[in-house]
This record gives structure tokens, sequence and C-alpha cells, in this order.
């Protein structure tokens, strides 16, 4: 999970993105949607705190449409004051693991389309200019003979 608990279990500790006071973290409710440790393919929605009023207001920001929207990112935190924070958190296979080129034009498509119409340009380009010169060479080795 992205916001996780301390040793005790009493509050949330600091991330990679939001520093969290011990008291602080023991006051907050959290929504995080996670990879579901059950079904590869599928995600699911965690609505933690430290205290039953902290998963309260988490809940509550989930309960209607209006609330939900203002949510984006996969997780958020919800303070007693009703401040609600979002983040964007990297996604686990990302992490660590570089995409080779290869990878790269594998996963996008568009950029496929793009290398292959630049190719293509480039070959008509050089056999364009290949017909070109030896016509050019053809033209002036008959007016030197005339």
């Amino acid at each position: 999970m992205y916001f996780q608990y301390d040793k005790a279990g009493n509050g949330f500790v600091s991330n990679e993105k939001l520093s969290i006071e011990t008291d602080y973290g023991k006051q907050i409710g959290t929504g995080q949607l996670i990879h579901s440790p059950y079904n590869e393919g599928a995600g699911a929605l965690v609505v933690t705190g430290a205290t039953s009023e902290a998963v309260y207001l988490a809940s509550k920001e989930m309960a209607s449409q209006a609330s939900l929207s203002r949510h984006a990112g996969d997780g958020f935190v919800i303070d007693k004051d009703k401040n609600s924070y979002n983040y964007r958190f990297k996604k686990s296979e990302d992490v660590g693991k570089k995409k080779t080129f290869v990878e790269k034009i594998q996963k996008n498509s568009t950029l496929t389309i793009y290398l292959l119409t630049v190719a293509l340009v480039g070959i008509s380009v050089i056999v364009g200019l290949f017909l070109a010169f030896r016509k050019n060479r053809k033209m002036k080795g008959d007016h030197d003979e005339k």
C-alpha cells in the first residue's frame, strides 16, 4: 500500500509523496487504489484509517459522485478538518525497471507507425536521388558526344 501504518499500527508514516508527523498520522484516513492481491487483472480500493473516525471520513469521501470526482490519482488523504489531498504514485512494475528501445517500440504502436513512415520517406528520397543522378549522368554523357 502507498500509505503504510507505523510498526505499532497507531497511525500512518511518511512515504515518497507525503511527510507525515506522528500525531497527524493518527488523525488521517486514506483511500488507495492498488493492484488486487487476489486477482492479477483487477484492482482494489482500500479505505483505511488509524481510528474509526478516520475510516469514516475516508469512506464518506467515496460515498458520492461529487466528492469522488474531486480525486485524481491512485491515493488520497483526508484529515479531521476535511482537507483532502490527492497523490499519484509510480506503478510497481515500473519501479527500478528500465525498458529497452525494442520494448518501448512494441508497447507504443504510434511510435512504430511514425518510424516506419520516416523509413519509407527516407528510402524514397534515396531512390529518387539515385535515379536523378543516373539520369543527369546519362544526359551529360549524350551532350559531350555530340
